[in-house]
């Protein structure tokens, strides 16, 4: 009855500059004024402005090189800011609505679990 598909391309980065506590914990010296002026969930050139959050000068770099180099530094990012990352804390709603359906899926598993009678061996 319900499925929650979780595709994250430009989401991935949204969520990791959605948590700016987080972003700050795992990167100091991150540009502020960069993350700042991000509008939370806007569309296009998310992981850009991530790169010059956390590289600041040296993300054009990273930029002009595109792929495969970039999803070796998103992995990166990922790793260091998911473990300071606080759910409630995120402002991205594409975030938040991955949470809430899939707390909705979790909630409808574990009534389905409890309503399953396990036959005792005699």
């Amino acid at each position: 009855k319900y499925f929650v598909i979780g595709i994250c391309i430009e989401e991935m980065e949204a969520w990791l500059l959605g948590d700016k506590e987080a972003l700050l914990s795992a990167y100091p010296n991150a540009n502020q004024n960069v993350l700042n002026q991000y509008q939370q969930d806007g569309i296009g050139h998310t992981w850009e402005i991530l790169a010059e959050v956390i590289l600041d000068q040296k993300a054009d770099n990273l930029i002009e090189a595109g792929y495969p180099a970039v999803g070796i530094y998103k992995y990166h990012w990922a790793e260091k800011i998911a473990p300071y990352m606080q759910i409630h804390h995120n402002k991205s709603p594409s975030f938040q609505d991955f949470v809430k359906r899939m707390c909705q899926v979790l909630n409808w598993v574990e009534e389905k679990r409890q309503n399953v009678k396990i036959a005792e061996k005699s």
